[in-house]
């Protein structure tokens, strides 16, 4: 590829609604184009402008954690249309499940991603 400039933002947040449950998310914007070449101004393909997650964290026990995640990928050119010309891909909500285990030296973690198996590209 041409080079490629990208400018961006992230915000990241954490609240601790009790002693046992949590909440965190994070939200990313990215500008990505092409600063050279024929396709100069264009959208880098495959770059999501919105990217984010947010995460309920529920501490079971002082070992066992469990958290609920929520991951969203916006929409973006499919990864060869350098010029921008197709339809753009679907943005989409993945869920995920994890279940936790924190005692020194050992973490262990059990992760269930694409929780509802939704399909996409």
């Amino acid at each position: 590829m041409d080079k490629t400039l990208r400018y961006g933002i992230t915000l990241t947040e954490y609240y601790r609604l009790t002693r046992k449950f949590s909440l965190d998310s994070q939200l990313n914007y990215v500008s990505a184009r092409f600063a050279a070449g024929p396709y100069n101004g264009n959208t880098v393909p495959a770059v999501p402008a919105f990217t984010g997650n947010a995460n309920f964290n529920y501490a079971l026990t002082s070992a066992w954690h469990a958290k609920y995640g929520l991951l969203y990928t916006g929409t973006r050119y499919a990864s060869d249309d350098v010029a921008n010309v197709g339809k753009r891909v679907p943005a989409y909500w993945l869920n995920n499940a994890t279940l936790q285990y924190f005692i020194k030296p050992v973490d262990m973690s059990f992760e269930v991603i694409n929780l509802f198996n939704v399909q996409y590209s």
